[in-house]
């Protein structure tokens, strides 16, 4: 499996309502841009099978697939943005605490057999 880059994938915010519910639910949209390898398609449907096998609090959980001439991937939305980019962007302020409660998250989801494969292509 290959890591899409960031610059493969367009990301969106929505709102989706199921049908006979009366909720609203945020979400997040990731979809492949147009100009992308057609082996793409087939990696993120990878990703979305990763990704629906791992049920966990610590892992953003897949809605959804939309399945049209480019792939979409819906996940739950993550009020504070992308993990990544915040320990990026804070990498000098992140105290030990912080890091310990990372790495307990990690392991807690490594220990399921289907999140491990997940976790190692997330870093």
């Amino acid at each position: 499996m290959r890591i899409l880059k960031e610059t493969e994938l367009k990301k969106l915010r929505g709102v989706w309502a199921p049908d006979g519910e009366n909720v609203k639910i945020p979400v997040a949209i990731k979809v492949l841009r147009e100009n992308t390898s057609p082996k793409a398609n087939k990696e993120i449907l990878d990703e979305a099978y990763v990704m629906a096998g791992v049920a966990s609090p610590y892992v953003c959980r897949l809605l959804g697939i939309c399945l049209t001439s480019t792939v979409q991937l819906v996940t739950q939305l993550m009020p504070y943005g992308c993990l990544l980019d915040y320990v990026r962007e804070n990498k000098d302020r992140i105290g030990s605490q912080f890091l310990l409660n990372w790495c307990v998250q990690i392991a807690k989801v490594s220990n399921r057999k289907t999140g491990l494969s997940s976790l190692r292509n997330a870093f």
